[in-house]
């Protein structure tokens, strides 16, 4: 199972166990209340399964019994919640296309709405039994005796104003589901109205106006769905009556519950001196196990004027995000960055970038993600004209990694496959290809697209800046980078499935080798980065290396990436057995002594490596050297053997580039 699935619970299908008995006794519960005996009907025999398997996807779509991080109990709440409406939506989806009528509506709804309140109150029990000492110290809690209290009042002033206008508190069939409909709307709105989480707040209005805002949403739907649906045939004295009432001792319990702790209020707002500066008390890192201190850009070159950024960056921009200025502060000296020469934004539009000067930053942070841009390279193009060289431009993204994860915590692990595998096709897939292309760009308006992390940092260097920094803040990559120059004059970054690679080649001249790409768009812009971070490992290549994709890996192993080889040696760039056509980076840490051999004779598609099989950098400029000198002195007879012998390596003894 991936890391990213959410795992069960403990005793999870006893649980699953339990809430079906809930269930079941829910209906049993209504079904008597409605026909006064448990002598199930035929049709509702026929109902039952349906209703059971519903219940039972509906709890693995909303993943009530999934760890998941629970920070309050209305966070515990919501997938129950959830799972509630998908069976109300589902059920009456089904009875529709069914054409199942004559089933009561009382006994369905009312089953669904008996078995949430037998949940909730359940929920409620095993939440204040069980948690920690820690949790009851937290404030905006969810409340649960405002909730049960609500929920009383709701039944006893409905229940009170029938009784005046029919003289009977027995409900008829209409006025029941009348009811459930009312708690059931009540429910919802108070629960995303997160209303019950009581704000403790120094001002009355502030704290009041949750409650005031739910009740003109309740009262605004209610009225909406009557006059939708003529539904004359209700008392409108019942139906407003009812909530103008409830509406009315809600606002008087929340006033009498603000004055009896507003003194407690006052209170909770003391500032604790001693860990006022807590954000600033970390100067080092932690770099290959041994503490060593940042090392911190300093903007040299760069003159304060009036006053630093530091102190409105931290209690103003970076107020909420205080992760983020920490990261920044980590590895900018912010004391030397003008406050008139910075710029703090969270905007998608690139008209907002276009109209600031050119030249006249020193620091730019820009809040929003860079998957909403449709043009990243012209967002990054702008920016890097408004930055000064030397200045810093600060931003994040979603990775593939974060984005997968994000979406396998958002669901059950059933359903998120195939949301992941559907967001892959048309987000990544479509993008690359003409005509698709053209489509996914018309409906999504380039919004939250898929980025990699070589990528996104591919674009950042083929822009023109030079990456200080990366941290994953919050399922969230942010980097700090440099402008160091103008945006690259390349019109032929990879991107499509076949791509061209520079590679230094016969008398020390550059030219391109075609391959099937396996790395991520935009690669080879970050490779003297990638060699500097991670070096190279014991066979030469970079260890580590994130640039690779998946399917890469696969087309690496069984060679599938050498294909396209095959037009260099057409065009006789290359030839069949020769030493590796490699970079100019990688060309760079060469000895001299090979680079001067090297370029005497063209590259091969099928490297001595194959043949060797050396297991460091050190054996790998040996076996280059080797096959170098025999081929000097027999260049037939030199590439048949290695030609043979790299065949038989590969077939029989599992010889792989990595």
């Amino acid at each position: 199972m991936s890391k990213y699935y959410l795992e069960k619970e403990k005793y999870y299908w006893l649980k699953l166990l339990f809430d079906g008995l809930l269930l079941l006794s829910s209906f049993l519960m209504i079904y008597y209340i409605k026909r006064g005996h448990l002598a199930i009907e035929h049709n509702f025999r026929k109902f039952l399964p349906i209703l059971f398997l519903i219940w039972f996807l509906s709890t693995l779509f909303s993943k009530k019994f999934m760890k998941v991080e629970k920070q309050n109990y209305f966070e515990l709440l919501k997938p129950f919640l959830l799972s509630a409406l998908v069976l109300v939506a589902m059920l009456t989806l089904i009875m529709y296309v069914l054409g199942w009528y004559y089933l009561s509506r009382f006994i369905i709804y009312g089953t669904v709405g008996v078995f949430l309140v037998l949940e909730i109150a359940f929920l409620s029990c095993i939440f204040f039994i069980f948690k920690r000492e820690s949790e009851k110290k937290k404030v905006n809690q969810f409340s649960v005796i405002f909730f049960l209290i609500e929920f009383a009042f709701i039944i006893i002033v409905f229940m009170s104003l029938y009784f005046y206008k029919k003289g009977t508190a027995k409900l008829t069939e209409n006025y029941q589901i009348l009811l459930m409909g009312i708690l059931f709307t009540w429910l919802l709105v108070s629960l995303s109205s997160h209303k019950f989480n009581i704000v403790k707040k120094e001002n009355y209005l502030k704290t009041i106006f949750p409650f005031i805002r739910s009740e003109i949403i309740i009262i605004s739907f209610i009225s909406f769905f009557i006059f939708f649906f003529k539904l004359a045939m209700y008392s409108r004295l019942i139906i407003f009556g009812s909530l103008g009432l409830f509406s009315l001792l809600e606002i008087i319990i929340v006033s009498v519950y603000y004055i009896f702790t507003a003194a407690q209020i006052s209170d909770e707002n003391v500032i604790d001196i001693f860990h006022a500066r807590e954000i600033e008390a970390e100067k080092h890192k932690f770099i290959d196990g041994k503490k060593k201190q940042a090392k911190i850009y300093d903007f040299h070159g760069f003159a304060l004027k009036t006053a630093s950024i530091k102190e409105k960056l931290k209690n103003v921009y970076l107020k909420k995000f205080q992760s983020v200025y920490k990261f920044i502060e980590n590895n900018l000296n912010l004391n030397r960055i003008d406050i008139l020469e910075s710029e703090v934004v969270n905007t998608r539009i690139l008209y907002n970038i276009e109209i600031l000067e050119n030249s006249s930053l020193a620091f730019f942070l820009n809040l929003h993600k860079i998957n909403n841009f449709r043009r990243i390279n012209q967002y990054f193009i702008e920016a890097n004209k408004k930055i000064k060289s030397g200045g810093v431009f600060v931003g994040r993204f979603e990775s593939i990694e974060q984005r997968r994860k994000r979406i396998y915590q958002k669901y059950h692990y059933v359903f998120a496959k195939l949301i992941y595998l559907f967001d892959f096709i048309y987000r990544r897939v479509w993008p690359k290809l003409p005509f698709f292309k053209k489509v996914y760009f018309a409906i999504s308006k380039g919004n939250n697209r898929v980025l990699s992390r070589a990528e996104c940092l591919g674009r950042l260097h083929f822009c023109g800046f030079e990456l200080i920094d990366l941290k994953e803040i919050d399922n969230f990559f942010y980097f700090i980078a440099k402008r160091v120059k103008s945006p690259s004059s390349d019109k032929n970054p990879s991107y499509g499935l076949i791509f061209k690679h520079k590679r230094v080649g016969k008398e020390g001249n550059i030219f391109f080798i075609y391959k099937l790409r396996t790395m991520y768009p935009y690669s080879e812009y970050i490779h003297s980065y990638i060699y500097e971070k991670y070096k190279l490992n014991t066979r030469g290549k970079i260890y580590g290396d994130f640039r690779i994709t998946n399917w890469g890996r696969v087309f690496r192993k069984y060679y599938l990436d050498e294909l396209p080889g095959i037009i260099n040696l057409l065009k006789r760039d290359i030839k069949l057995i020769g030493v590796r056509p490699i970079s100019e980076t990688i060309y760079s840490i060469y000895p001299e002594s090979l680079k001067k051999v090297r370029i005497k004779y063209k590259p091969g598609l099928i490297p001595p490596y194959y043949v060797d099989l050396p297991h460091s950098i050190e054996e790998v400029w040996e076996s280059e050297r080797e096959y170098l000198e025999k081929y000097g002195k027999n260049p037939i007879r030199t590439d048949l053997f290695y030609f043979i012998k790299s065949l038989n390596n590969i077939l029989f003894h599992h010889a792989k580039s990595e």
